[in-house]
Protein backbone atom coordinates (compact mmCIF):
# COMPACT_ATOMS: atom_id res chain seq x y z
CA UNK A 1 0.00 0.00 0.00
CA UNK A 2 2.91 2.66 0.74
CA UNK A 3 4.73 1.47 -2.05
CA UNK A 4 1.97 2.26 -4.76
CA UNK A 5 0.82 5.82 -2.75
CA UNK A 6 4.94 6.83 -3.25
CA UNK A 7 4.61 5.47 -6.94
CA UNK A 8 1.45 7.19 -7.53
CA UNK A 9 2.57 10.52 -5.97
CA UNK A 10 6.04 10.15 -8.00
CA UNK A 11 4.03 9.54 -11.10
CA UNK A 12 2.25 12.86 -10.49
CA UNK A 13 4.65 15.13 -9.85
CA UNK A 14 5.99 13.47 -13.22
CA UNK A 15 3.52 14.90 -14.99
CA UNK A 16 3.83 18.22 -12.73
CA UNK A 17 7.42 18.45 -13.97
CA UNK A 18 5.71 17.48 -17.32
CA UNK A 19 3.33 20.39 -17.56
CA UNK A 20 5.70 23.30 -15.79
CA UNK A 21 8.41 22.34 -18.90
CA UNK A 22 5.63 22.41 -21.65
CA UNK A 23 4.92 25.98 -20.41
CA UNK A 24 7.36 27.61 -21.73
CA UNK A 25 5.76 27.10 -24.83
CA UNK A 26 3.14 28.53 -24.94
CA UNK A 27 3.58 32.01 -26.13
CA UNK A 28 0.85 34.08 -27.71
CA UNK A 29 0.82 34.03 -31.65
CA UNK A 30 2.18 37.72 -31.57
CA UNK A 31 5.90 37.23 -32.86
CA UNK A 32 6.89 40.48 -31.43
CA UNK A 33 5.47 39.71 -27.91
CA UNK A 34 6.66 36.52 -28.04
CA UNK A 35 10.14 37.35 -28.98
CA UNK A 36 10.08 39.89 -25.76
CA UNK A 37 8.55 37.33 -23.59
CA UNK A 38 11.31 34.71 -24.43
CA UNK A 39 13.79 36.92 -24.06
CA UNK A 40 13.01 37.43 -21.05
CA UNK A 41 12.12 33.69 -19.80
CA UNK A 42 15.29 31.86 -18.32
CA UNK A 43 14.25 28.46 -19.86
CA UNK A 44 17.73 26.93 -19.09
CA UNK A 45 17.26 27.71 -15.32
CA UNK A 46 14.10 26.56 -15.22
CA UNK A 47 15.46 23.23 -16.82
CA UNK A 48 18.28 23.25 -14.46
CA UNK A 49 15.67 23.14 -11.50
CA UNK A 50 13.36 20.91 -13.06
CA UNK A 51 16.46 18.42 -13.60
CA UNK A 52 17.55 18.61 -10.04
CA UNK A 53 16.39 15.81 -7.96
CA UNK A 54 15.10 18.44 -4.81
CA UNK A 55 13.37 20.80 -7.77
CA UNK A 56 10.35 20.45 -4.87
CA UNK A 57 12.03 21.99 -2.51
CA UNK A 58 12.05 24.72 -4.67
CA UNK A 59 8.49 24.59 -5.07
CA UNK A 60 7.63 23.82 -1.59
CA UNK A 61 9.86 26.73 0.25
CA UNK A 62 7.56 29.15 0.27
CA UNK A 63 4.57 26.78 1.89
CA UNK A 64 7.19 25.72 4.38
CA UNK A 65 8.49 29.13 5.36
CA UNK A 66 4.99 30.27 5.74
CA UNK A 67 3.73 27.50 8.20
CA UNK A 68 6.76 28.36 10.28
CA UNK A 69 5.43 31.78 10.82
CA UNK A 70 2.43 30.67 11.87
CA UNK A 71 3.85 27.55 14.05
CA UNK A 72 6.26 30.68 16.07
CA UNK A 73 2.39 32.41 16.48
CA UNK A 74 0.74 30.03 19.11
CA UNK A 75 3.64 29.63 20.90
CA UNK A 76 4.04 33.19 22.01
CA UNK A 77 1.09 33.69 23.72
CA UNK A 78 -0.03 31.28 26.78
CA UNK A 79 -3.25 31.45 29.12
CA UNK A 80 -0.68 31.83 31.58
CA UNK A 81 0.32 35.30 31.44
CA UNK A 82 2.94 35.05 33.52
CA UNK A 83 4.62 32.42 31.62
CA UNK A 84 4.00 34.17 28.19
CA UNK A 85 6.17 36.85 29.94
CA UNK A 86 8.71 35.39 31.54
CA UNK A 87 9.38 33.49 28.33
CA UNK A 88 9.62 36.99 26.49
CA UNK A 89 11.79 38.30 28.84
CA UNK A 90 14.26 35.29 28.75
CA UNK A 91 13.91 35.37 24.75
CA UNK A 92 14.85 39.19 24.45
CA UNK A 93 18.03 39.05 27.09
CA UNK A 94 19.38 36.14 25.44
CA UNK A 95 18.84 38.33 22.04
CA UNK A 96 20.73 41.34 23.08
CA UNK A 97 23.28 39.40 24.48
CA UNK A 98 23.39 37.40 21.52
CA UNK A 99 23.77 40.61 19.58
CA UNK A 100 26.35 41.95 21.65
CA UNK A 101 28.34 39.22 20.74
CA UNK A 102 27.75 39.35 17.22
CA UNK A 103 28.13 42.47 16.40
CA UNK A 104 31.70 42.57 18.00
CA UNK A 105 32.59 39.67 15.94
CA UNK A 106 31.48 41.39 13.20
CA UNK A 107 33.75 44.41 14.10
CA UNK A 108 36.41 42.71 14.65
CA UNK A 109 36.24 41.24 11.02
CA UNK A 110 35.78 44.40 9.46
CA UNK A 111 39.02 46.02 10.90
CA UNK A 112 40.88 42.47 9.74
CA UNK A 113 39.44 42.69 6.18
CA UNK A 114 40.22 46.04 6.31
CA UNK A 115 43.84 45.57 6.38
CA UNK A 116 44.11 43.48 3.82
CA UNK A 117 40.80 44.60 1.41
CA UNK A 118 38.99 47.63 0.32
CA UNK A 119 35.72 46.92 2.67
CA UNK A 120 32.05 47.83 1.76
CA UNK A 121 30.94 49.07 4.86
CA UNK A 122 27.91 50.62 3.08
CA UNK A 123 26.97 47.82 1.30
CA UNK A 124 27.09 45.69 4.59
CA UNK A 125 25.12 47.84 6.38
CA UNK A 126 22.54 47.99 3.23
CA UNK A 127 22.40 44.28 3.75
CA UNK A 128 21.87 44.29 7.59
CA UNK A 129 19.19 46.75 6.99
CA UNK A 130 17.38 44.28 4.07
CA UNK A 131 17.65 41.62 6.73
CA UNK A 132 15.77 43.05 9.64
CA UNK A 133 13.29 44.80 6.52
CA UNK A 134 12.65 40.68 5.84
CA UNK A 135 12.13 39.77 9.44
CA UNK A 136 9.84 42.83 10.26
CA UNK A 137 7.50 41.95 7.18
CA UNK A 138 7.52 38.40 8.35
CA UNK A 139 6.34 39.50 11.35
CA UNK A 140 3.62 41.82 10.07
CA UNK A 141 2.02 38.72 8.16
CA UNK A 142 2.29 36.40 11.40
CA UNK A 143 0.42 39.31 13.73
CA UNK A 144 -1.90 39.89 10.84
CA UNK A 145 -2.51 35.96 11.41
CA UNK A 146 -3.80 36.49 15.04
CA UNK A 147 -7.53 36.18 14.30
CA UNK A 148 -6.73 33.25 12.72
CA UNK A 149 -5.61 31.62 15.98
CA UNK A 150 -7.77 33.69 18.49
CA UNK A 151 -10.78 32.35 16.29
CA UNK A 152 -9.87 28.93 16.81
CA UNK A 153 -9.60 29.20 20.78
CA UNK A 154 -13.30 31.15 21.59
CA UNK A 155 -15.22 27.98 21.88
CA UNK A 156 -12.45 26.79 24.18
CA UNK A 157 -12.19 29.64 26.30
CA UNK A 158 -8.68 30.14 25.90
CA UNK A 159 -9.57 33.43 24.20
CA UNK A 160 -6.61 36.07 24.66
CA UNK A 161 -7.23 40.08 24.83
CA UNK A 162 -4.10 40.28 22.99
CA UNK A 163 -5.60 40.80 19.86
CA UNK A 164 -7.26 43.61 20.96
CA UNK A 165 -4.85 45.88 22.86
CA UNK A 166 -2.59 45.53 19.67
CA UNK A 167 0.68 43.91 21.11
CA UNK A 168 0.68 41.53 18.59
CA UNK A 169 1.12 43.81 16.11
CA UNK A 170 3.98 45.41 18.31
CA UNK A 171 6.02 42.42 19.69
CA UNK A 172 5.92 40.34 16.56
CA UNK A 173 7.69 42.64 13.97
CA UNK A 174 10.09 43.19 16.62
CA UNK A 175 10.77 39.46 17.51
CA UNK A 176 11.23 38.56 13.89
CA UNK A 177 13.12 41.72 12.93
CA UNK A 178 16.11 40.82 15.87
CA UNK A 179 15.81 37.20 14.38
CA UNK A 180 16.23 38.82 10.76
CA UNK A 181 19.24 41.04 12.47
CA UNK A 182 21.22 38.22 13.79
CA UNK A 183 21.11 35.88 10.46
CA UNK A 184 22.11 39.09 8.68
CA UNK A 185 25.32 39.03 11.33
CA UNK A 186 25.67 35.51 10.88
CA UNK A 187 25.94 35.78 7.03
CA UNK A 188 27.01 39.44 6.70
CA UNK A 189 30.76 38.97 7.05
CA UNK A 190 30.89 37.37 3.22
CA UNK A 191 29.56 40.84 2.12
CA UNK A 192 32.33 42.77 3.26
CA UNK A 193 34.79 42.87 0.97
CA UNK A 194 34.53 45.31 -1.87
CA UNK A 195 35.13 45.08 -5.59
CA UNK A 196 35.11 41.88 -7.42
CA UNK A 197 37.31 39.31 -6.83
CA UNK A 198 37.54 35.28 -6.87
CA UNK A 199 35.74 33.20 -4.45
CA UNK A 200 38.16 32.91 -1.74
CA UNK A 201 38.71 36.02 -1.19
CA UNK A 202 34.99 37.40 -1.14
CA UNK A 203 33.73 34.71 0.54
CA UNK A 204 35.80 31.84 1.94
CA UNK A 205 38.30 33.96 3.33
CA UNK A 206 35.88 35.94 5.27
CA UNK A 207 33.52 33.67 6.29
CA UNK A 208 36.76 31.55 7.92
CA UNK A 209 37.26 34.31 9.85
CA UNK A 210 34.35 35.21 11.43
CA UNK A 211 33.56 31.72 12.61
CA UNK A 212 37.05 31.91 13.85
CA UNK A 213 36.34 34.77 15.93
CA UNK A 214 33.03 34.09 16.78
CA UNK A 215 34.76 30.81 18.32
CA UNK A 216 37.42 32.68 20.40
CA UNK A 217 34.84 34.35 22.21
CA UNK A 218 33.02 30.89 22.63
CA UNK A 219 36.46 29.56 23.91
CA UNK A 220 36.70 32.36 26.33
CA UNK A 221 33.36 31.97 27.47
CA UNK A 222 32.20 35.59 25.89
CA UNK A 223 29.32 34.18 24.42
CA UNK A 224 25.69 34.91 25.30
CA UNK A 225 25.33 31.54 27.60
CA UNK A 226 28.54 32.08 29.87
CA UNK A 227 27.76 36.24 29.48
CA UNK A 228 23.94 35.56 30.54
CA UNK A 229 24.93 33.14 33.49
CA UNK A 230 27.46 35.37 35.00
CA UNK A 231 25.03 38.14 35.08
CA UNK A 232 22.25 36.14 36.08
CA UNK A 233 24.79 35.24 39.42
CA UNK A 234 25.75 38.94 39.98
CA UNK A 235 22.27 39.69 39.57
CA UNK A 236 21.01 37.29 42.10
CA UNK A 237 23.61 38.20 44.52
CA UNK A 238 22.25 41.59 44.38
CA UNK A 239 19.11 40.56 45.21
CA UNK A 240 18.99 38.08 47.59
CA UNK A 241 16.59 39.44 49.82
CA UNK A 242 13.90 39.66 47.02
CA UNK A 243 14.32 35.75 45.76
CA UNK A 244 13.65 34.80 49.27
CA UNK A 245 10.32 36.48 49.20
CA UNK A 246 9.46 34.87 46.11
CA UNK A 247 10.07 31.51 47.80
CA UNK A 248 8.16 31.89 50.49
CA UNK A 249 5.38 33.90 48.77
CA UNK A 250 2.35 31.78 47.18
CA UNK A 251 -0.51 32.45 44.07
CA UNK A 252 -1.12 36.20 43.45
CA UNK A 253 1.43 37.49 46.22
CA UNK A 254 4.11 35.40 43.89
CA UNK A 255 2.88 36.59 40.86
CA UNK A 256 3.07 40.04 41.28
CA UNK A 257 6.35 39.79 42.72
CA UNK A 258 7.82 38.26 39.64
CA UNK A 259 6.63 41.19 37.36
CA UNK A 260 7.63 43.66 39.75
CA UNK A 261 11.42 42.01 39.14
CA UNK A 262 11.08 40.26 35.65
CA UNK A 263 14.72 40.42 35.61
CA UNK A 264 15.23 38.32 39.05
CA UNK A 265 12.69 35.62 36.92
CA UNK A 266 15.33 35.47 33.84
CA UNK A 267 18.44 35.22 35.85
CA UNK A 268 16.68 32.19 38.01
CA UNK A 269 15.98 30.63 34.38
CA UNK A 270 19.66 31.08 33.63
CA UNK A 271 21.00 29.29 36.38
CA UNK A 272 17.91 26.49 36.06
CA UNK A 273 19.45 25.41 33.07
CA UNK A 274 23.12 25.57 34.25
CA UNK A 275 24.25 21.74 33.58
CA UNK A 276 23.13 22.20 29.91
CA UNK A 277 24.86 25.37 29.79
CA UNK A 278 27.97 23.12 27.93
CA UNK A 279 25.71 21.42 25.05
CA UNK A 280 24.02 24.51 24.60
CA UNK A 281 27.03 26.91 23.89
CA UNK A 282 28.42 24.32 21.61
CA UNK A 283 25.48 23.85 19.81
CA UNK A 284 24.47 27.47 19.20
CA UNK A 285 28.44 27.88 17.79
CA UNK A 286 27.77 24.91 15.12
CA UNK A 287 24.61 26.60 14.05
CA UNK A 288 26.32 30.09 13.90
CA UNK A 289 28.97 28.62 11.60
CA UNK A 290 26.60 26.45 9.41
CA UNK A 291 24.48 29.59 8.70
CA UNK A 292 27.61 31.40 8.23
CA UNK A 293 28.33 28.82 5.23
CA UNK A 294 25.11 28.40 4.32
CA UNK A 295 25.07 32.45 3.81
CA UNK A 296 28.28 32.25 1.74
CA UNK A 297 27.39 29.60 -0.46
CA UNK A 298 23.90 31.09 -1.44
CA UNK A 299 25.62 34.79 -1.83
CA UNK A 300 28.42 33.12 -4.76
CA UNK A 301 25.82 30.92 -6.05
CA UNK A 302 23.19 34.11 -7.30
CA UNK A 303 25.98 36.35 -8.21
CA UNK A 304 27.20 33.16 -10.25
CA UNK A 305 23.78 33.08 -11.33
CA UNK A 306 23.52 37.08 -12.37
CA UNK A 307 26.45 37.06 -14.59
CA UNK A 308 25.34 33.90 -16.41
CA UNK A 309 21.99 35.51 -17.21
CA UNK A 310 23.75 38.48 -18.60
Amino acid sequence: MLFELINNALKYLGEVKKAVQKLCFLFPSSSAFKSEFIREVDSSKLNQTLNNPLWLVYVSSIPILSAIILAILPSVYDENKLTTEITLAVLGYFAIVLSFVMISSMAIVGVLLGLLYPVDIKGTLDYLSTCVGVGGIAGFVSAAMTPVKFMGDIGGGSFSSDLFDGSALLKLPAAFGVLGLLVGLCTGSCRLVAGSGGVKRKYIFPTILFIVVVTIFWVHKWDPFSLGLRMSEKLLKQNSHIVYCMELAQGAERESLIRENISVAVAEYFLEYKNDLFSYRWGSLLVIGAVSCVGAFLKNRSERNVKAYR
